[in-house]
């Protein structure tokens, strides 16, 4: 469990990253390394596509651990461009309050990570490159962040079966977290 070790600079950087999703409407993460005292305290944030948190060496956090990462959705960019409205003449609050009922009728927030986000956080804590932490903001709830740590209930199978997921399909990282993933991670939200 992380939320007792998040860092002035940690919310700092979590609020910067968020309010960069807002303005450009992109997604942005940055890794999150684990000192000695197992405080926290973040690399640089890096921004869209070309930004894969997931596939950050560990190597980043030396001579320190790696405890996970942290990104950002652009949810209501995205809503934005679903209904072509780029250039923003609908009220942000429209956007966010359609975005949060979306999520609302799936049954998850926006700030819910993919199943693809927990596949790579439970194959990272299995082949021990981080500590199995993703934390998720968006751009439609800018105060909150949720974070979802791999748990002692990870027994091999699931190692073996996230790596197999992993190598075998990007199907199965897209969407919600499937049922089988889920408790293998606790919860937490951060209030920013």
């Amino acid at each position: 469990m992380i939320k007792d070790k998040i860092t002035p600079e940690i919310k700092d950087k979590l609020r910067e990253a968020i309010n960069l999703t807002i303005e450009t409407g992109r997604e942005h993460a940055f890794i999150m390394c684990r000192d000695d005292k197992e405080d926290l305290f973040p690399r640089a944030i890096c921004e869209g596509r070309e930004c894969i948190v997931t596939m950050e060496p560990p190597e980043s956090c030396l001579p320190f651990r790696a405890q996970g990462n942290f990104h950002t959705h652009a949810d209501t960019a995205v809503a934005r461009r679903i209904f072509k409205d780029v250039e923003g003449r609908l009220p942000r609050k429209i956007m966010t309050d359609y975005v949060k009922e979306v999520a609302d009728s799936e049954g998850v927030e926006v700030t819910t990570p993919s199943h693809g986000d927990l596949i790579n956080a439970l194959v990272n804590k299995c082949l021990r490159r981080t500590e199995g932490t993703v934390c998720v903001g968006s751009d439609t709830v800018p105060d909150r962040v949720d974070c979802y740590t791999a748990n002692n209930k990870i027994i091999k199978d699931d190692c073996d079966r996230a790596a197999m997921l992993k190598l075998l399909t990007r199907i199965e990282e897209s969407g919600l977290p499937r049922p089988w993933i889920k408790p293998l991670f606790d919860k937490e939200i951060i209030n920013l």
